[in-house]
């Protein structure tokens, strides 16, 4: 339930607005892979918190809370081998990690950039909140 409750909060804060930038340096579209870039891997904490973070892999983005974490490889797969279509979009550079996952139309957005090699700033939530959201390497 816990897991199912985050998921739903994450898609609240991260579902709005996208734009597309077709002048990136990576871009992967129409597939499943996640692929996060290497100066994200790792564990990120907001700042001033304990409780709320993301956690980049080679191959999955996971938001943790708390003790628990939900990880979008493992979504993803949930609906291998179903009719539900899923996709990964992704742009990435030396500074910057935008990230959509789509899954049944339903689009989980990500987006951040880098501030230091110990700091990177959540733009999503940054917007939506009206002050900048950082998250700060563990």
């Amino acid at each position: 339930m816990k897991k199912l409750l985050l998921l739903a909060c994450t898609i609240a804060f991260t579902v709005g607005c996208s734009s597309n930038d077709d002048n990136s340096s990576n871009n992967s579209n129409n597939n499943t892979s996640i692929t996060p870039p290497a100066w994200i891997q790792g564990t990120w904490l907001m700042e001033g918190s304990q409780n709320f973070g993301y956690k980049f892999y080679s191959n999955d983005i996971c938001q943790t809370q708390l003790t628990s974490d939900v990880c979008m490889k493992e979504t993803i797969n949930l609906y291998q081998g179903t009719q539900v279509v899923t996709s990964v979009s992704q742009q990435i550079s030396d500074t910057e990690y935008k990230c959509i996952i789509t899954i049944s139309g339903q689009k989980v957005n990500y987006h951040f950039q880098k501030i230091s090699a110990t700091t990177i700033k959540d733009v999503n939530m940054s917007n939506s909140s009206g002050r900048d959201v950082l998250f700060i390497k563990q």
